[in-house]
C-alpha cells in the first residue's frame, strides 16, 4: 500500500484520468477516506433510485406517451440500474481492484528495461484511447438533452421565477432533460428538477461509461505485465548459461506467472456479474433477444434450483450412492452382478446420451448444470432399479429346503424394506425439482414449441424422467407378482401366510412424485405433451388473427 501513496509519472499517466472519474463515484480503491468514499457513491445510488422510480412513474401517468418514449424510458432505467450494479459491484471487490493497482504501481517502480517499459506503454495508450473515445462519446449523447432542456426555460418570457406558468404553450416548452414534461405549475421546480435529471444524466454516463474504461484500463496494464512476461520467457535461453542462476530465474518467472493469474482472477470476479447485467441491457429491446434470455434465465434458474436441492438432500443421495457401493461389494453372483451391469449400463448411456446432447445443442448456453444433475439422478434410479429386479430373482429362485429359511427370507423382506426407504428418499429429493421442471418445461413448450431446440430439449428432458419413473413405479410393483410365481405352496404354512401382507405391500409402489402429488410416468408424459400442443396450436392461431 505505501507504495501507491506516491506515484511516479508513469503510473500517474496511465491511472489519474480514471482517478478523476472513479473518485467522484466513491468507487477509486486508493481512496483513503472510506467513510467520505460510501457516502459518494451512496449519493450516486439514490439519485439512480430517483430516476429509475420517476421513470416508471412517468410511464404510467403521462397522458400522451408513445412507444419511442416508452422504450428510451426503459432503456434509461436499465443504464441506471447497470450503474448501480457497477458501483456496488466495484465497491463489494475494491480489495481485489487494490492489489491491481498496488502491482501496477510496483511495474512502473522496478520494471526498466527499454523493451518492457514501451510494451507498457503501448497499452497504456491504447487503454487512454478508450477511454477518451468512450466517454466523450458517452457526453455527446447526453450534452444536447441537458442544453435543449436548459434552452427551453430561456425561451419563457422574462418574469419572476416564482410565478406560475399559466399557458399550456408555455407548460410544453419546459422539457426536462429525459424526455419528460414537467408535472408542476412553478418554474421554479421545473428549474430544480431540470437540474436534478442533468445531474442524474450525468452520473448515469459516469457511472456507466467510467467504471467500464477503468475496469479496461485495469485489464490493459495486466495484458502487458502478461506481454513483459512472455518476453522475459522468449529471452530466457539468452542468458547466462549458469545452471542455478537459470532455476532461480525459472522460479521467479513461475512466481510472476502465478501472480498474474492471481489478479486476473480478481478482475475476473469483480465482473463476473457485470457482464451478464450488460449483455441483457444491450438486448432490451430486441423481443427475441429478450424471450431467449428468459429462456436462458429459466433454464439457470432451474439449474442452481437442482444443486440447492441435491444439496438439502445430499444426506438421502449418499445413503443411496453408499448402498451401491456396498451393493458391487457384497454381491457376488454372476447372474446378479449381470443384472446390476445391464442397469449401470443403462445409465451410462443415458448419462452419456444427455451429457453429448447438452455439449453438441446447447454449449454455448450452459445447460450442463441443468443436465448433469439429471444424469446423477437417473444413474442413481437405475441402479436402485437393478437391485430390485435383484430382489425379485431371489423371491423367485427361494429354496425351502436349504437350511434357515425363517432367517433368509426375514432377509428379503429386509432387504425389501430397504430398497423402498431408498426410493423414498429419492422421491423427496426430487420432488421439489420435478414440479418445477414440469411447469417450466410445459410453459416453455407452449411459449416456444416452434423452436427445434426448445422442442427437443424439453421433451427429452420430460421423456427421460417419465422413462424412470414408469420403469421404477414397474419394478417395485412386479415384486408381488414375482412372488406369487415362486414356488410359496412348498413354504411353511407360517412363512406362505406372511407372504399375503408382501403382496399386498406392493400394491403401493413408490413413485417418482412432483411436488409430492403428480405422479411422474409416461401417462402423465403425454398428457403434458398433449396439453402443451394444444396450447401452442391455440396461440399460432390468435397470433395469425
Amino acid at each position: 500500500m505505501a507504495s501507491c501513496k506516491t506515484w511516479n509519472k508513469e503510473m500517474s499517466r496511465e491511472f489519474s484520468l480514471y482517478k478523476r472519474v472513479m473518485w467522484p463515484l466513491g468507487s477509486w480503491p486508493l481512496d483513503h477516506n472510506r467513510n467520505f468514499a460510501k457516502l459518494r457513491a451512496l449519493l450516486l445510488i439514490v439519485t439512480q433510485t430517483m430516476m429509475i422510480v420517476y421513470i416508471g412513474v412517468d410511464i404510467n401517468f403521462h397522458n400522451n406517451i408513445t412507444l419511442v418514449m416508452v422504450i428510451d424510458h426503459l432503456m434509461l432505467a436499465s443504464c441506471g440500474t447497470l450503474t448501480i450494479v457497477k458501483i456496488a459491484l466495484i465497491r463489494l471487490h475494491r480489495d481485489n481492484l487494490l492489489k491491481n493497482l498496488v502491482n501496477a504501481s510496483n511495474d512502473w517502480t522496478y520494471i526498466i528495461k527499454q523493451n518492457h517499459r514501451q510494451v507498457m506503454f503501448r497499452y497504456t495508450n491504447i487503454g487512454r484511447f478508450v477511454f477518451f473515445f468512450q466517454m466523450s462519446s458517452s457526453y455527446f449523447v447526453i450534452m444536447p438533452l441537458i442544453i435543449e432542456s436548459l434552452l427551453s426555460f430561456a425561451t419563457i418570457p422574462s418574469r419572476n421565477i416564482t410565478l406560475i406558468a399559466k399557458s399550456e404553450k408555455e407548460m410544453q416548452a419546459m422539457q426536462l432533460p429525459q424526455e419528460m414534461i414537467c408535472p408542476f405549475d412553478a418554474q421554479i421546480v421545473c428549474f430544480s428538477m431540470c437540474i436534478l435529471q442533468s445531474i442524474q444524466l450525468i452520473s448515469t454516463c459516469t457511472g456507466n461509461v467510467g467504471s467500464d474504461v477503468f475496469l479496461f484500463g485495469v485489464f490493459m496494464h495486466l495484458c502487458g505485465q502478461l506481454e513483459v512476461l512472455s518476453l522475459e520467457l522468449q529471452q530466457f535461453h539468452e542468458r547466462k548459461k549458469n545452471g542455478c542462476w537459470k532455476r532461480s530465474k525459472m522460479v521467479m518467472l513461475i512466481e510472476r506467472h502465478c501472480l498474474l493469474l492471481n489478479l486476473a482472477k480478481d478482475i475476473v470476479d469483480s465482473i463476473i456479474v457485470i457482464l451478464p447485467s450488460m449483455e441483457f441491457h444491450m438486448g432490451c429491446t430486441n423481443t427475441e433477444q429478450n424471450i431467449d434470455s428468459l429462456m436462458l434465465a429459466c433454464c439457470g434458474l432451474l439449474g442452481v434450483f437442482k444443486i440447492i436441492c441435491f444439496r438439502i438432500y445430499a444426506k438421502n443421495l449418499t445413503d443411496n450412492y453408499s448402498s451401491a457401493r456396498n451393493d458391487y461389494l457384497t454381491i457376488k453372483n454372476a447372474d446378479y452382478r449381470a443384472i446390476m451391469r445391464k442397469h449401470a449400463f443403462m445409465g451410462r448411456v443415458l448419462s452419456c446420451f444427455m451429457v453429448c446432447f447438452a455439449y453438441i445443442s446447447v454449449v454455448i448456453y450452459s445447460l450442463m448444470p441443468l443436465l448433469g444433475n439429471d444424469s446423477l439422478f437417473l444413474n442413481i434410479t437405475l441402479h436402485l432399479c437393478g437391485q430390485v429386479k435383484i430382489l425379485k430373482a431371489d423371491f423367485v429362485n427361494f429354496v425351502v429346503s436349504s437350511p434357515q429359511v425363517y432367517d433368509r427370507f426375514n432377509d428379503l423382506i429386509r432387504r425389501h424394506n430397504y430398497l423402498m426407504e431408498l426410493a423414498k428418499e429419492l422421491t423427496e429429493s426430487i420432488s421439489v425439482v420435478l414440479l418445477t421442471q414440469l411447469f417450466i418445461s410445459s410453459i416453455l413448450l407452449c411459449i416456444m414449441g416452434k423452436s427445434a431446440l426448445v422442442l427437443c430439449t424439453s421433451l427429452t428432458q420430460l421423456s427421460i424422467y417419465s422413462f424412470v419413473g414408469d420403469h421404477l413405479k414397474s419394478q417395485m410393483e412386479e415384486i408381488g407378482f414375482f412372488i406369487y410365481q415362486s414356488n410359496w405352496y412348498n413354504f411353511p404354512t407360517k412363512l406362505a401366510r406372511n407372504l399375503i401382507f408382501i403382496i399386498m405391500r406392493t400394491r403401493s409402489p413408490a413413485k417418482l412424485l412432483a411436488g409430492n402429488f403428480i405422479v411422474v410416468n409416461l401417462a402423465t408424459y403425454m398428457s403434458i405433451l398433449k396439453t402443451s400442443i394444444s396450447y401452442l396450436s391455440l396461440l399460432r392461431v390468435m397470433i395469425e388473427m
